[in-house]
């Protein structure tokens, strides 16, 4: 692999080169923004230059956007006022000094600390524990209330797992009668923890998303696209 550049209008775009047994040239742009191009090694290094110039404007536009977002995304750190979400609801951090300890207020979360903690990463594990002793009441409460919409579907109870994760809000294990809810969940609004829940319930019985679970999901939740929506764009926090 060799580092290359290009020019275009004043920016220079600098990419690594890839040489290996494919049929056409390839571009990708990592999580770091690093572009990487892939050629077979009978391509000329001047038209793997001129691929690279003729998507030069997207890439300059995805590397902007990507960016955008990293600078608008909000930051995992716990902070005297900084905003947080639970149930929908805004909440407003504040720190004392005290025994470990969280408590809600008004519009106010308030995390005592002892004064010779300085361990951010300790502070955000007392956090999450907080959430997840919120989760564990509110997402058996979602289940109750799912299981009574499926009792038609004779859905045996399934024991419920928290886990805080990034890239789903919920699975199904059907074989051990289990449903796994992301932590984050936890900052939605009910609304939205129902609908992820009756999504699992229904694998139960409907294993894929074929057009029987969705004509199920939509005559039980109508609304479910819209609640789904509201999940996705909002209620985040990044704790």
């Amino acid at each position: 692999m060799r580092k290359h550049h290009i020019s275009y209008e004043g920016i220079v775009l600098e990419y690594n080169l890839v040489r290996k047994n494919v049929k056409n040239i390839n571009l990708h742009i990592n999580n770091k923004q690093e572009i990487t191009v892939s050629a077979n090694p009978s391509v000329p290094l001047k038209t793997i230059e001129g691929f690279v110039e003729s998507k030069a404007k997207w890439i300059i536009m995805h590397i902007a956007k990507a960016e955008q977002l990293i600078q608008t995304a909000p930051d995992g750190n716990l902070y005297e006022g900084k905003e947080v979400y639970i149930l929908g609801k805004k909440y407003t951090l504040h720190f004392k000094y005290g025994n470990y300890n969280i408590e809600i207020s008004g519009d106010n979360i308030i995390i005592n600390i002892e004064k010779d903690c300085t361990d951010p990463g300790f502070i955000k594990n007392i956090y999450l524990g907080f959430l997840n002793k919120k989760a564990e009441l509110a997402f058996n409460e979602a289940l109750l209330s799912m299981l009574k919409k499926v009792e038609h579907l004779n859905i045996k109870k399934p024991s419920i797992y928290i886990r805080d994760m990034r890239t789903r809000w919920g699975s199904c294990i059907i074989n051990k009668n289990k449903i796994g809810l992301n932590l984050q969940l936890i900052k939605a609004p009910a609304e939205c923890i129902n609908e992820v829940v009756l999504h699992e319930l229904l694998h139960f019985v409907y294993p894929s998303h074929g057009s029987d679970f969705y004509l199920e999901l939509t005559n039980l939740m109508p609304d479910w696209k819209e609640r789904k929506n509201l999940l996705e764009s909002d209620f985040k926090d990044g704790i």
